[in-house]
């Protein structure tokens, strides 16, 4: 028998570590509240795996469409340290620039 259910994260095509938490629908739009499920993410100059979180924010994605209605995605993400000494790099921010450029240019 085919498996008929399928997460919601892969119907949108987020990529692994974004996961959806919650959902509305009003009127003639669709608000999803996505979070970062990154445990460790690597420093993207050096590789390192980052084990202290410096902050958290939410960042709001409008410019897509589902079904013939507005769909806006939050997206809250942290901030990393990155304690590596030889890294010039020293706070990063979970990797979203290619699903971000991606959804939005769709």
């Amino acid at each position: 028998m085919v498996e008929a259910s399928m997460k919601i994260e892969a119907l949108l095509g987020l990529p692994e570590g974004l996961e959806v938490v919650s959902g509305d629908v009003v009127e003639k739009e669709i608000t999803l509240t996505v979070i970062s499920t990154q445990v460790n993410p690597r420093c993207p100059l050096c590789g390192t795996n980052a084990t202290r979180c410096h902050s958290q924010y939410s960042r709001q994605l409008t410019d897509m469409s589902c079904v013939g209605q507005r769909v806006r995605l939050i997206l809250h993400v942290r901030k990393f340290f990155c304690d590596e000494t030889t890294c010039t790099r020293k706070i990063e921010v979970s990797r979203l620039a290619p699903f971000i450029e991606q959804m939005t240019h769709a």
